[in-house]
């Protein structure tokens, strides 16, 4: 009993860890395949990261808005404006908490059918699957979009000649990065934005693309054998 508390308690984290540890993974297939030495990494991420911390209070003062800024601060301390700013990113890990294991059912949850949480058809849409299917069903999207950019990279290294290489590793990592960004914003591990969730939230504009960049991958594996 004491362990199944636990375990719906900790919904949000073994999310995070599940994407963080499959993140990891598919950047380490991505590296070996590509040959590239990856102690060469540590010192390039250490310049990086040196650079952004000397030009980052200089960029914060002048180069944001004052809405950025404030997502930027409710990022860090979402108590600090439960009521505006914190609102979204407070009700959005309500609603994933809420749905522990195995979620509250189809049109069942609270958060979204009574209003709380905002957006919740377009950016906030993966904090109506935690609620209302639960954890698993969540783990099995994330798995998806993992296998997907999986398959994009693949598909990338087949190819044939540099150009169908390029476009397939940058297919797949657009998708990562909007999951990325998307998936983490509605769990409150990063700054709120409006990028969609691919195939999931709704929008034509967003689903055109989508699609219309699955059509170029498939396109580009079925070409590996004409070259």
């Amino acid at each position: 009993n004491l362990l199944y508390q636990g375990l719906q308690g900790g919904m949000p984290s073994l999310i995070l860890l599940s994407a963080v540890c499959g993140s990891v993974l598919l950047i380490w297939w991505l590296l070996t395949r590509l040959r590239i030495f990856i102690p060469l990494i540590f010192p390039l991420v250490l310049i990086g990261l040196i650079v952004v911390a000397s030009i980052g209070s200089t960029f914060f003062e002048r180069g944001l808005k004052e809405y950025q800024r404030k997502r930027l601060i409710v990022f860090l301390n979402p108590d600090i404006d439960p009521l505006g700013a914190g609102y979204n990113i407070t009700q959005s890990e309500i609603a994933i908490g809420s749905g522990r294991l195995f979620g509250k059912g189809y049109l069942s949850s609270t958060q979204s059918r009574l209003g709380f949480l905002p957006e919740q058809h377009t950016d906030f849409i993966f904090s109506v699957i935690g609620e209302e299917f639960g954890f698993f069903f969540s783990f099995a999207v994330l798995l998806i979009y993992l296998l997907f950019v999986w398959r994009a990279f693949v598909i990338a290294h087949e190819s044939r000649d540099r150009f169908g290489t390029l476009v397939g590793g940058g297919i797949g990592c657009m998708f990562a990065f909007y999951g990325v960004i998307n998936i983490g914003m509605v769990m409150g591990i990063m700054p709120v934005t409006g990028l969609p969730l691919p195939f999931v939230s709704y929008g034509g504009s967003s689903l055109v693309a989508s699609l219309m960049a699955a059509g170029v991958l498939s396109s580009i594996h079925i070409r590996r054998f004409t070259h």
